[in-house]
């Protein structure tokens, strides 16, 4: 039987074939979910000199506002809007809130940044989760969301450890830096990806065009 995190043969090798960025992704969705579980406790206190029953308030603020992004809006503009362009709303919204967390002054200003980053890690999930079943065959669907799963895992797994790592060697403010930069990388790198992929699949059209038509 296999563990949470399957056979590390596929898991590996997974990585390195065509839906390699989809996992990248959903390593990216967890690793930020947890990184910041993970060090928002020892941020806000060091930042704000929060106390525990204030975190709490914000955690439950930004746990309402997934749940109803994800039961209200994602289906619907996933639907009109496509999986890529959605990872791209979810990718830049963490980005946008990991730096923004750095100018918070008061609850208020925390809720509405983390209710940002609801809303992106959201959006991101369920698209990453729909793209890797989309580019999966049938028959291998199973096998694909599997790994997905892995890759979720092992961003639960590393992003308290990460976060935690970098906030003990360089200061409270820098997993926030870091997971910014992070994301924003990745933003960058989607746009480029996603854009030669429709390239990609437009010459094929093309071509297979041309066949017919001889």
């Amino acid at each position: 039987r296999r563990g949470p995190l399957g056979n590390l043969a596929d898991v590996w090798t997974a990585l390195l074939g065509p839906i390699g960025f989809i996992l990248i992704l959903a390593f990216l969705a967890s690793f930020a979910s947890a990184n910041l579980e993970g060090t928002f406790a020892l941020f806000s206190e060091a930042h704000l000199g929060f106390e525990a029953s204030q975190m709490g308030l914000l955690f439950g603020v930004m746990g309402i506002v997934m749940a109803l992004t994800q039961a209200f809006l994602v289906g619907p503009f996933i639907n009109a809007w496509g999986e890529e362009r959605m990872i791209k709303i979810g990718l830049v919204s963490s980005a946008i809130g990991f730096i923004a967390l750095l100018f918070t002054y008061d609850m208020l200003s925390v809720a509405v940044v983390m209710s940002v980053m609801g809303i992106g890690n959201a959006a991101l999930r369920p698209a990453v989760n729909s793209l890797a079943s989309k580019r999966s065959s049938a028959d291998q669907q199973g096998a694909v969301m599997g790994i997905v799963n892995s890759y979720n895992s092992l961003g639960r797994i590393f992003g308290p450890i990460l976060g935690g790592f970098i906030f003990d060697l360089m200061g409270y403010q820098w997993p926030y830096i870091v997971g910014g930069i992070v994301f924003a990388l990745t933003w960058g790198l989607s746009i480029f990806l996603f854009n030669r992929n429709q390239e990609d699949n437009d010459s094929m059209v093309a071509v297979e065009g041309v066949a017919s038509a001889d």
